[in-house]
């Protein structure tokens, strides 16, 4: 590995980019503040807009980086800046790629890539910027199929951008397309071939002095190695790139992952448990310095899965029960130390603490995994009681893995124990992985059958409501209006023939009030025409509400529109009843796929992030998070407010 050099004016470097990350967040916070109350217009508020999407795109704050991507593409179209708009779909994208919606992410940047296409044709911008935006695109899209597991697709975006990237002078872009492209190829155990793309970046990096992108690489450099068995090329890499971090105060994260794989570099592969202990030991230091209770208590389990693994039972104990009052709401973090201090109370004898602690981890592994983890679970409540001879099995049949290993590859027992551990290491990981997968999944599960089953009992109590009211009620009150028309023909008297006549006009009241309550409880219109006739007649009925609907207007699932009509009459109701607002628009966009809606009014506003949501506004979160659909909201004090839904549809 060449390395020369890098280390050379690592100093002015570092403190060169930490002044300027200090401005950046001093000039997003003016630039917010400008908004407030001059809002974003023509040339300079497009790039106001970019320059805000682009902080909280750096700094993972998906929802305003959508929020001044979606006000920039408005502005950009009203210019016909396409090249900003297809820029500003792919920050949107990103967006939704950290919010996991990954469907949503590949619209945007479909979207981007075909405004791209668009102005190709019209040959008004320079193929460079053309290439520059195919690039960035192509790069989002291979990140979007990587977190999927879509290897394939994923190399296959990669190259592509690194092929537009190539015709750019964005030298910092192409770097960075290397080193996920070695990741992808790293999870493929691919590593000659991680190795060859890590090796064009760390270049890169030296090139352009860019000591944050070459510690990154260094790091994943690192791992390629531990898996190639060449540790001393790894643990200079790790240590390299811990020099540069530590320059960084504002980068702890990335520094306490390159410690924890130093302390697996010296631990497992060098063999140096006083080296592992120190990086463990810094990693935990670092944590504590970020005040991040959740990290410090993996930081320690680090460390008591390094004295269990050095048989120092009682240290692990002590330090995993450290780690559990640190914080305990991570359930994969729980399991380990529960498992730790399974074993280590396993190798002090202390077997009535051991089956408590088994116990815990039962507990930690059911909260945390779903139905179908119940029978491994059984088998190992069977499988406890002879804990230590399965140990000693295993044991026998990693050394006996070690012997074939070492008689086909000439290599040492302790480079085969090194592999083993590492194997184990990345199976657990994986393990884990799938856990948090399922545990996200049976939540969504859980959440789509209670909002389904709520919607459907409101649903069938309105439609009976509705009935109930039309067929009994109704032929209650027509009976009583002829009766008493019977009785204005046979009155005599003036006043009399006034009571009956006043009589029949309240009962005509009575009736007309009865059919709007029964038509607001169950709207036939939204049965039989579908959502925009429905939500046209409801906005008719108000003065102040404008409606537009745009695309298509086939009907879809019933089920969907009803929890779109209801949405949108309780948004314009709170608009009403709790803005105050005089002017409410509501506007409705129909894609193939999803339907996006807005209720934007002129109230009174309030303060997002200290409100506190009422019954109707919760009832709307459950239905479209139970839906995997997107609630954003926009509002201030005194400015109004905008709330935006998006929902997928089935035709």
């Amino acid at each position: 590995m060449k390395q020369k050099g890098f280390i050379l004016l690592l100093t002015a470097v570092c403190l060169t980019a930490n002044a300027q990350s200090a401005i950046d967040s001093a000039v997003a916070d003016s630039l917010e503040k400008h908004l407030l109350t001059h809002p974003p217009v023509g040339a300079e508020g497009l790039q106001i807009c970019c320059d805000l999407s682009d902080f909280h795109y750096r700094n993972y704050a998906p929802y305003k980086n959508i929020k001044y991507a979606q006000q920039g593409i408005t502005i950009a179209r009203s210019l016909s800046d396409q090249y900003q708009m297809a820029y500003l779909y792919n920050n949107i994208g990103v967006g939704y790629d950290d919010l996991s919606k990954y469907d949503s992410a590949m619209i945007q940047y479909k979207t981007a890539l075909a405004i791209i296409d668009k102005m190709s044709l019209d040959k008004q911008i320079s193929e460079k910027k053309l290439a520059f935006l195919r690039g960035i695109t192509y790069s989002n899209i291979g990140n979007l199929h990587n977190v999927q597991g879509l290897s394939d697709q994923a190399i296959d975006n990669y190259l592509k951008s690194i092929s537009e990237f190539e015709k750019t002078d964005k030298q910092e872009r192409l770097s960075k397309v290397f080193r996920n492209l070695a990741l992808v190829y790293i999870n493929m155990n691919n590593y000659e071939q991680a190795e060859q793309y890590l090796q064009k970046s760390v270049q890169i990096n030296q090139n352009l002095n860019d000591s944050l992108g070459l510690a990154s690489t260094l790091t994943r450099l690192a791992h390629v190695y531990v898996n190639q068995m060449k540790y001393e090329q790894a643990m200079r890499c790790a240590e390299s790139a811990d020099s540069i971090y530590a320059l960084f105060t504002d980068k702890r994260d990335l520094r306490i992952y390159n410690l924890r794989v130093l302390c697996a570099i010296y631990n497992n592969g060098l063999k140096d448990e006083q080296r592992a202990m120190k990086y463990a030991l810094q990693a935990l230091e670092e944590s504590r310095k970020m005040g991040f209770s959740l990290e410090i208590s993996r930081s320690l389990q680090l460390l008591a899965a390094l004295h269990l693994e050095h048989k120092n039972y009682l240290k692990t104990k002590e330090i995993a029960l450290q780690a559990l009052q640190t914080d305990s709401s991570n359930l994969a973090n729980n399991v380990l130390l529960y498992e730790d201090l399974m074993h280590a109370c396993i190798g002090l004898k202390e077997l009535d603490e051991s089956q408590r602690y088994f116990d815990y981890y039962k507990r930690a592994m059911t909260a945390y995994s779903n139905a179908s983890f119940q029978s491994s679970l059984a088998e190992m409540e069977v499988k406890y009681q002879t804990v230590k001879r399965e140990i000693l099995i295993a044991k026998m049949n990693a050394h006996h893995k070690m012997i074939i290993i070492i008689a086909l590859s000439s290599g040492g027992i302790l480079i085969m124990g090194i592999i083993l551990l590492i194997v184990a290491w990345q199976l657990a990981l994986q393990r884990r992985r799938k856990i948090e997968l399922q545990l996200q999944q049976l939540e969504q599960e859980k959440l789509l059958v209670a909002t389904q089953a709520a919607l459907d009992g409101e649903v069938q109590e309105r439609s009976r409501l509705a009935r109930d009211l039309h067929d009994g009620l109704g032929g209650i009150l027509a009976a009583a209006k002829f009766n008493v028309s019977d009785l204005q023909q046979d009155a005599k008297k003036q006043e009399a023939i006034e009571r009956i006549h006043k009589a029949i006009q309240l009962i005509d009241d009575s009736m007309r009030e009865m059919r709007r309550i029964a038509h607001h409880l169950m709207p036939e219109t939204l049965q039989i025409f579908g959502l925009k006739r429905a939500l046209e007649d409801f906005c008719k009925t108000i003065s102040t509400v404008k409606f537009a609907w745009y695309g298509e207007e086939s009907r879809f699932d019933q089920q969907i529109e009803i929890i779109c009509y209801r949405i949108m009459h309780e948004l314009v109701s709170n608009a009403m009843k709790h803005a105050k607002a005089t002017q409410i628009l509501v506007e409705i966009v129909r894609y193939s796929d999803h339907i996006a809606m807005t209720v934007q009014d002129n109230g009174c506003g309030f303060d997002v992030e200290n409100v506190q949501a009422g019954m109707g506004l919760q009832n709307i979160r459950n239905r479209i998070a139970a839906h995997s659909g997107i609630l954003l909201v926009d509002s201030q004090a005194g400015q109004g407010t905008e709330i935006s839904v998006e929902l997928k549809i089935e035709t």
